[in-house]
């Protein structure tokens, strides 16, 4: 009987940061919850975007999956990830490349939105009237791990290279970019050295901008595994009546890494000197190159 009643039901995660705010008139705040929602076209509208892609003709298709209430051409909806509101010009049934505009989608139907200006993958659309701004379990994008510079090879194309990057990186969450910190260069970053010549190409074939890329590189992350630890003492002599001077330096490296993260490394520094360290120091008595002795 109970398996009767949650019948054409779905459990939906409300992940509403308890911080943020959604632009409009429903500025309420939600704790973290789980809620039951009806998958029936009679109850509020809750759709998800899984797909973006940009048409030459129409523009961002952002394509969604109706889980409840129904989704009407030429209405205003919420994008509660992102806390805007959107105006939905066209609804599409998309088959291969052509498009067969539809006045609505039902529960349980996928179809295509024209008009949306700033949804992307994996957010949340509801009825802009909704009560509980519900967000669904998005799409969790993983981090770069390949990335190579990019130049153009006109100057010209600077505009237009930046509107393609937008666009891609709004189609493919999991592209990262960026620029060098100490060499301004545009990187590139993705799950891959093929997901990389993918976007490269697209660049070229596509939106018609002619780059050159520099040498792929890896992203790697090390960290201390063991306990280390190092003593180190220096003596300056005396001269005259001032007695000689010591500096000891004790050096331990510990690590931190258990069950629960094993990314974390602990860096713990202790030193132990004189009372003419300070002197000692301001002569450049110790040399760098003697302190780091043990590495």
């Amino acid at each position: 009987q109970q398996q009767q009643q949650n019948r054409g039901k779905k459990k939906i995660l409300i992940q509403q940061n308890i911080k943020k705010e959604l632009k409009g008139e429903n500025n309420k705040l939600f704790e973290n919850q789980s809620i039951l929602v009806e998958t029936d076209s009679l109850k509020p509208l809750v759709a998800i975007a899984f797909k973006v892609i940009h048409d030459p003709h129409l523009g961002p298709l952002v394509f969604v999956r109706v889980y409840s209430g129904v989704l009407k051409q030429r209405s205003t909806i919420l994008n509660t990830t992102r806390g805007v509101n959107e105006k939905c010009s066209k609804v599409v049934r998309v088959f291969a490349n052509m498009y067969d505009e539809v006045e609505v989608l039902k529960t349980g139907d996928i179809g295509a939105l024209v008009g949306l200006k700033d949804t992307v993958t994996g957010d949340t659309l509801v009825d802009s009237s909704n009560v509980i701004p519900i967000t669904l379990e998005g799409i969790i994008p993983l981090e770069s791990v390949f990335s190579c510079a990019i130049e153009l090879q006109t100057p010209s194309q600077e505009k237009n290279l930046n509107i393609a990057l937008t666009q891609l990186q709004r189609e493919d969450p999991s592209m990262n970019i960026s620029t060098h910190k100490e060499t301004g260069q545009l990187l590139i970053g993705g799950l891959g050295e093929l997901h990389i010549d993918i976007i490269v190409e697209r660049l070229r074939r596509e939106f018609k901008i002619d780059i050159q890329t520099g040498k792929m590189s890896v992203t790697f992350r090390e960290t201390i595994q063991l306990t280390y630890e190092e003593e180190f003492t220096s003596t300056l002599p005396g001269s005259g009546k001032k007695p000689p001077s010591t500096a000891t330096l004790r050096f331990r490296v510990e690590s931190s890494i258990n069950e629960n993260d094993e990314n974390e490394s602990n860096l713990e520094n202790e030193f132990i000197v004189d009372e003419q360290l300070s002197l000692l120091l301001s002569k450049n008595k110790v040399s760098s190159s003697d302190c780091g002795r043990g590495d």
